[in-house]
């Protein structure tokens, strides 16, 4: 169907069993591969995504999404403008606040709030971008900070690196419309008592509820 495109999520179980399966997402048209950023209980991003370059030409490559809790601005940057080389331009940044507790408490950290959450992703926003379009960044945040930050050899081979927010709480989706490339509706239903996954509420208010968020942001892309 015209203007639709499907992408994939997963994560490695062997090497060459993920060098042969992004091979085959390709093969089956799809438009990208997606791979959840959950430390602790999930394989790293970048490199499953670094590997699945290897192998393939033309699928983006995403981690879906990466918790902004745990990644510095710097370190981000970096790690994204790599991937972007080694995939010759197909990188997309994705990220979401973060909810599952065991993120923070297994590296000794408080389990923030709601609240501090999105503030964190906010930070974030405001300067990973910045630093991937080769803009020497100086920020002074609650939660982030940068002090001459700068990508000087690990430039991404895309002018803009294609931004993807993902969530679906009221600031989240605010924010997604107002500086994303791409708005990803996630995490509809409550979280359940594991802290990690949630109940499914695809209904057609609750998602026209949160299209509705998105509708009322005022456009203001990080170009």
């Amino acid at each position: 169907m015209e203007g639709i495109e499907f992408h994939l999520q997963a994560e490695p179980r062997g090497g060459s069993s993920w060098c042969e399966f992004s091979q085959r997402v390709e093969r089956m048209g799809f438009a990208g591969l997606r791979v959840p950023d959950h430390p602790g209980s999930g394989a790293s991003p970048f490199v499953a995504l670094a590997a699945a370059a290897a192998v393939t030409e033309r699928i983006t490559l995403a981690p879906y999404v990466l918790n902004a809790g745990v990644w510095d601005p710097l370190i981000l940057a970096n790690e994204v403008a790599t991937l972007d080389i080694v995939s010759d331009g197909r990188a997309v940044l994705g990220i979401g606040a973060g909810h599952t507790p065991s993120e923070w408490l297994m590296r000794g950290a408080v389990y923030p709030s709601a609240a501090q959450r999105v503030d964190r992703l906010v930070e974030l926003i405001a300067t990973v971008p910045r630093l991937l379009t080769g803009e020497t960044v100086d920020f002074e945040g609650q939660h982030v900070q940068c002090r001459d930050a700068a990508l000087t050899a690990c430039v991404p081979v895309q002018t803009c690196v294609p931004v993807l927010i993902g969530g679906n709480g009221p600031r989240v989706l605010e924010l997604a419309r107002k500086h994303a490339n791409i708005v990803s509706i996630s995490g509809l239903g409550a979280t359940r008592d594991d802290g990690h996954s949630h109940s499914v509420r695809w209904s057609a208010p609750v998602v026209d509820r949160s299209f509705g968020r998105v509708d009322g942001a005022t456009r203001d892309l990080l170009r």
